[in-house]
């Protein structure tokens, strides 16, 4: 109903997820901590109905070509990311880094945040493996780091001052400046024109 989908792995077993929002069809409803799906006739559905693949085959024109690459303009839509604690992983995407919260489904283990309403459930974080997990140790199978590119620079100070006022580390690397959520999964925080260096950052007072 929110999107359909279909799941894969990768040649190191890593999951992706190929998916279109269908928005139009429904919203997310969380309700004491677990969630159900309304669809915009009024009726509840599961968010978990099989892909009709009649339907979605039915997109296919006789000249699309399967064995190509994926087309221009598709975007990484979400990152979901093993997480040792809901509240600590909400803290730092929603206090600190600033995303809108989504809902909090402690039923399910999961919870989300988002950047609009109508693009809800960018970062999501889940327990499956373990309330209070340890992280993997290194060089083990995963995910290193993931960026997230701010507007611009002066955005970029006001996480940055956020980050420095939570006690958390960062290091600068080229891609921009590395944080590690309470995980210890890294996210580089940058913009499109790149990062702030540490000399920019000690010249400048940086206010929200």
């Amino acid at each position: 109903v929110i999107s359909e989908t279909t799941y894969l792995d990768d040649p190191e077993g890593q999951n992706i997820e190929l998916y279109i929002r269908t928005l139009h069809r429904g919203t997310v409803e969380a309700t004491d901590g677990d969630f159900f799906v309304r669809r915009f006739d009024g009726k509840p559905a599961s968010g978990r109905d099989p892909l009709d693949l009649d339907d979605l085959f039915r997109e296919l024109s006789p000249d699309d070509r399967l064995d190509r690459p994926l087309s221009q303009g598709t975007t990484l839509g979400h990152v979901h990311l093993y997480s040792a604690s809901l509240a600590d992983s909400m803290h730092f995407y929603h206090d600190v880094l600033g995303f809108p919260p989504g809902p909090v489904i402690t039923n399910f283990r999961m919870g989300d945040v988002g950047l609009t309403e109508e693009q809800p459930h960018v970062i999501a974080f889940n327990t499956w493996q373990g309330e209070d997990a340890p992280p993997p140790p290194p060089n083990s199978l995963g995910i290193r780091h993931f960026s997230i590119v701010l507007p611009n620079q002066t955005e970029l100070g006001r996480v940055l001052k956020r980050v420095q006022q939570d006690g958390i580390a960062t290091a600068d690397i080229e891609e921009g400046t590395l944080v590690r959520d309470p995980s210890s999964i890294g996210v580089v925080l940058t913009t499109s024109n790149g990062g702030m260096s540490a000399r920019d950052r000690n010249a400048r007072t940086i206010n929200r």
